[in-house]
Parts: C-alpha cells; structure tokens; sequence
C-alpha cells in the first residue's frame, strides 16, 4: 500500500496544471473562443425574445384576415374585407321615471301609506294621519302634472277651459289688409276730410225733420290741385230724433251735396261741430215750468185744504158735520197732484240751435268726382 500511494504523489504523477488526473489530449480555450461562445449564447437569447415578441401581431393578423389559399383548377379570389370596429356605445342618459298607468278601479291594487313612495306631510303631527292613501305622485320635468282622483291629467289653473284668464288670453285675430294706390287722386275728396257749413235752417229736435247748410269756401280733392266742391255748395241733411234726458247733443246726417254747377253726390257722412266732435251742440230747453208748474198749482191748492181742514176741524168741534167735506177735498186734491206732477216729468227736453251758426261735415267714405270732371293742359302755369 503505501508503496502504491508513493507512486502516485511522485511528482511524475502530477501534470503541469496541478490536476492529479492525467489528460494530456485536453486542451484550454482561448480568450477569442470564449469570446465567441459569449455573443453566441447573446445573439440566441435576443432571437428567443424577439420571437416571444412577434407571436402575439402574427396570432391576430392570423385570425382578422384569412389568406388566400392557390388550388389548381380554382380562380384566385380576395379575402373578405375585415368588418369594421363595433361603434363605441353612447352613455345611457338616465330617463325619468314612467307615470303609473291607471288601472280600472275594480282591479286597481290600493296602495296603503307605507307602500307609497313619496307622502305629503303637512307641518302638524297629526297632519300624516288624516292624509287619506291616494295614488303615488310622480315629479317628473317642469310643467307635468299628476293624475288627479279620477284618473285624468289636471291642467294648471290658469289653463283650465272656460276660465277668465283663457279667455283673456286669446288675442283678436284680424285680416290682412293690402295698400293699394288711389286710381286718380285729383278727383277725391278721401274719408276723414272735415268740410266747414253754415246752417241755412234753424234746428229743433222736438220732432224730426231735414236742415240744410252752405259750404262757406272751396274745397279741393285729397292732392289739393283740383277745386272739386265750390264755394255755395248747398248740403241737405236729416235730423232723425230728439234730445233724452240729460243730452245736449243733436246727431244728424248730412245725405247730399250740391254744387253751383249743378253737382250731385251723395254724403251720408255725420254732422259734427268745429273741432270734430260727434254730434251738433244745441240750446237746452227742459221746459221747468210745464213740468212742474201745474205740480206746484196743485200743491198751493193743497195748502189751502190743509187751512180749510184745520178750520172745519174747529167747526166740528162744536157739533157741525162740515169737516167731512174738507177731507174728502183734501184727500182729492192729492190725488190729482200726484197725477199732474206725473204727466209733466214725460215732458222731454228741447235743443234749438239758431241759423248761421257754424258745423261740419265729416265725410265717411271716399267721394269720386271722376266721372264729372275732367283735367285739361292750359297755356298758362298753375294759378294763373
């Protein structure tokens, strides 16, 4: 044994390298190799990664678009195209809730205060209590009403039909109206001219009767350029009733025109006075003493029974039988004063107005004098 073991730690035994096995074909790698061996091992890790990183597009590509396949005896023919991306969905706008549909009263399920979702509680404490269980209300946008007890929609007050504001609220409607041109303006007299008279006769509207004026100046169509009524035009009209009790206006209507040169037109256009009011302004005559005159006749006599009375009332105190007679004078001559009184307050009141005084005419409608008269140039310029 320890001859063996001298033969193996005998320094023949032990190579160079300090190894105690023996390999004399075993050579060392160079720095250049392990170099080498190095960017292999790199460069086959990179194509690992890489690789791990394209599987994932060539998966998709593969299953979003087919290729096409070459058959022999079979025309080539394109993919389908690739169907377009699914629309992005909107967000849901939350919707407000439903008004409950009514239901018939025989099947319609009443609903006890604590399945109602909203209550009306007044500020009392015993205000929940005395509320009767009605249908759930609904608050919706702004202007929706709840159903009311029988089942119907209620409008606002201010809508209801038949109501006062409504009825206010409807505007009058009224039809379009055109302009037109006056056809021959040199030959109108147009609706609203005021046309001055002189009164020829005196007016008394105790009964109905005609009057008749002078027009005191020319009167020229609507352009002013043509004399159309001439000075002395007579004008004819109708006083149709009396004054009532209290008016001291008298209306009446001026019907025809006639001029100098024997021109007629018909008016039926309202007398009014020098300014333009409605109506001619009369002197008032209530006729006082035929009212009450007799009334106060009677009561005088009235007077003198009461003294006739009073005497006989002394007379009979003697033991004669004349008062009697004096009262049924007295009570008599009431009577008939009462009744005379009466008779005279029927009496209407009377307006006089004197000749010469001044009114109007306001003319109510166009007056055409087209047909009468006609324009002519003259030699000499306007005015002359």
């Amino acid at each position: 044994m320890s001859d063996k073991q001298d033969n193996h730690d005998s320094p023949e035994s032990i190579n160079q390298g300090g190894s105690m096995v023996s390999d004399e074909t075993r050579r060392e790698l160079t720095s250049w190799q392990k170099v080498g061996i190095a960017a292999l091992v790199a460069v086959v890790m990179l194509g690992f990664v890489w690789l791990r990183a394209g599987d994932g597009p060539k998966k998709t590509e593969q299953v979003a678009v087919q290729r096409a396949t070459v058959s022999p005896g079979y025309h080539l023919r394109s993919a389908p195209p690739a169907p377009p991306p699914p629309p992005v969905p909107m967000p849901v706008q939350p919707q407000l809730q439903r008004m409950p549909l009514v239901t018939p009263r025989s099947t319609r399920h009443e609903m006890n205060p604590a399945e109602s979702p909203i209550f009306a509680v007044s500020g009392e404490a015993g205000g929940a209590a005395s509320a009767p269980a009605s249908a759930p209300s609904v608050v919706g946008g702004g202007g929706q009403q709840g159903p009311g007890s029988d089942g119907q929609f209620q409008k606002p007050a201010g809508e209801a039909e038949g109501s006062p504001l409504a009825a206010n609220l409807k505007p009058t409607l009224l039809a379009g109206a055109r302009a037109h041109m006056l056809p021959h303006p040199d030959f109108l007299i147009t609706k609203g001219t005021i046309i001055p008279c002189i009164l020829q006769t005196r007016l008394n509207t105790q009964l109905a009767g005609y009057t008749k004026c002078v027009v005191p100046m020319d009167i020229r169509s609507t352009t002013g350029n043509v004399v159309l009524l001439d000075k002395g035009t007579l004008v004819t009209g109708e006083m149709q009733h009396g004054l009532l009790q209290g008016e001291d206006r008298v209306f009446v209507v001026w019907d025809r025109a006639e001029t100098p040169e024997h021109s007629v037109i018909e008016l039926d256009s309202p007398a009014t006075d020098e300014l333009g009011q409605s109506g001619i302004g009369v002197t008032v005559n209530n006729h006082w003493w035929k009212r009450f005159g007799s009334a106060i006749l009677l009561s005088v006599i009235q007077g003198a029974l009461d003294v006739g009375v009073e005497a006989a009332s002394r007379i009979g105190a003697s033991g004669s039988s004349g008062g009697s007679y004096f009262n049924s004078f007295q009570s008599n001559g009431q009577t008939v004063a009462n009744s005379a009184l009466q008779a005279g307050l029927n009496i209407q009141p009377t307006g006089e107005k004197s000749q010469g005084k001044t009114v109007a005419i306001f003319v109510a409608r166009d007056l055409d004098f087209s047909g009468i008269y006609e324009l002519r140039t003259t030699a000499g310029g306007y005015g002359q």
